[in-house]
């Protein structure tokens, strides 16, 4: 019986199976132009019936490119961030490229040790999703010293001209001006805590669009929250209850810090008599896909993931690439867009 063929561990033994040149195995690898179609398909189907996978670190260490994007995202735990990592994997899958995908669980710490371990398997580039960190850390010195391209997401503190951001504010003055449209005037934030950074934001938002509405925002809103709280889950809308539980007038509106916070506080304030939109019109954000199958349904911010992802794929995809392209590169705002569901009603009916 007639021993199958071994397989090649190298490049060069790759081309010594096919009896061609290191280099023109290696520009089929990195998909350079110049080499003949049928040449190419040679190879790709010598590597399939082989199973001979190319050694990406080895490569990048010769100067190539390893085709690998180190991803970092600061949580498992919420659904938001979830489905923005797998649509950006599903972008870059597009562009031909793979994903190395970290999390740190809010650990800045630990951040910073997922870049420097990027840096040291030679990614071509690095996504930070909700990034604690600045542009001035030395992890990121060290990434452009290695010409490493970095796209921030959503970051909280940098301000690079690399980032791609949600329009949080934008987000609230549309949920501000469909709560008024329908006749409420007293609102309530729930879970918006202003010493988070992107709480701030939001806070903002709402103050400039109740100035836009003529309204004394310190006069007809009402705020709790949990300061410091990192899990903004069911749970945290059930401990929010009992705010609502002790206000002498409740405000006729809330607006919530996401969607489980939202629907967590209705289960809770269900069990005590409320009905919803009866005693609370209520919006959340996210629009994630529980909104539209809670009760009842709820309004809610989309934060258009799928918008956000694509331009910060593209935005990469132009730094790799180089020239004019990537020196014009300007920060990218993406607006959310408002869900209108069961949750608010009109005032008076």
């Amino acid at each position: 019986m007639p021993s199958s063929p071994q397989k090649p561990a190298t490049t060069a033994a790759l081309a010594r199976h096919l009896g061609l040149s290191r280099w023109t195995i290696s520009r089929v690898l990195n998909g350079h132009p110049g080499v003949l179609p049928a040449t190419v398909e040679r190879v790709h189907r010598a590597m399939e019936e082989l199973g001979y996978q190319p050694n990406a670190l080895a490569r990048s260490l010769r100067g190539g490119k390893t085709g690998t994007i180190g991803v970092c995202f600061q949580e498992i735990e919420s659904p938001i961030l979830v489905r923005k990592t797998a649509i950006l994997q599903q972008q870059l899958r597009e562009q031909g490229r793979h994903t190395l995908i970290e999390l740190t669980s809010g650990n800045v710490g630990m951040e910073e040790q997922v870049i420097r371990h990027f840096l040291s398997m030679r990614v071509d580039g690095i996504v930070l999703i909700g990034s604690q960190l600045n542009e001035e850390e030395a992890v990121l010195r060290n990434a452009r010293e290695q010409s490493t391209p970095v796209v921030w997401i959503d970051p909280e503190r940098a301000n690079s001209p690399h980032c791609v951001r949600s329009d949080r504010a934008y987000a609230m003055g549309l949920t501000l001006e469909h709560l008024y449209g329908l006749g409420h005037r007293r609102f309530v934030t729930l879970g918006i805590d202003p010493t988070d950074s992107y709480g701030a934001i939001k806070l903002e938002g709402l103050r400039r669009a109740a100035k836009r509405l003529k309204l004394d925002y310190d006069k007809v809103f009402l705020h709790h929250y949990e300061a410091g709280v990192r899990h903004h889950d069911y749970a945290l809308g059930e401990r929010l209850a009992s705010h609502c539980l002790t206000m002498e007038k409740p405000p006729s509106a809330a607006i919530v810090l996401n969607d489980r916070v939202a629907i967590g506080l209705m289960h809770s304030l269900r069990k005590e008599g409320w009905e919803f939109p009866r005693d609370l019109s209520m919006v959340g954000y996210d629009n994630l896909e529980i909104s539209d199958y809670s009760w009842p349904r709820l309004s809610s911010v989309d934060q258009r993931p799928e918008a956000l992802m694509r331009k910060a794929a593209e935005m990469l995809d132009t730094l790799l690439a180089g020239g004019k392209g990537a020196q014009s590169i300007k920060p990218v705002t993406v607006r959310p867009s408002l869900i209108e569901r069961d949750s608010t009603r009109r005032v008076g009916k």
